[in-house]
């Protein structure tokens, strides 16, 4: 095995990291839990789905630009694509992190009003 680079990285990430993803979703639907454990682990998943979509796309990006024997423009317009649909991907994690504490309403808060 030779050394580790962000190819390495990014595909360890793409493997094995929906595990991840996986028992936070089958936790959050299985066991009875609060509700501070269940957006800890909402965000968890969230998180681990974005670190999971950029590590795809950058292993599609470097595939791609192998393709295309690493063609100027084509680099170019990829890694210009690469970064808009990360930072997008990014800035909707980050959105969602905040406002899903406010989407939950407990049973009490219902009953009172």
């Amino acid at each position: 095995m030779g050394r580790w680079n962000i190819t390495h990285a990014m595909f360890i990430i793409t493997r094995y990291v929906p595990i991840a993803w996986i028992i936070c979703e089958i936790y959050v639907t299985v066991g009875p839990q609060s509700v501070e454990a269940c957006l800890t682990t909402y965000r968890a998943a969230g998180s681990s789905l974005v670190l999971i979509m950029v590590a795809t796309e950058g292993l599609l990006l470097m595939r791609t630009l192998a393709l295309w024997h690493n063609n100027e423009k084509i680099k170019r317009f990829l890694l210009a694509s690469y970064v808009l649909v990360a930072t997008s991907m990014l800035t909707c994690d980050i959105w969602r992190c905040l406002r899903i504490s406010k989407v939950y309403v407990h049973p009490h808060q219902l009953r009172d009003q």
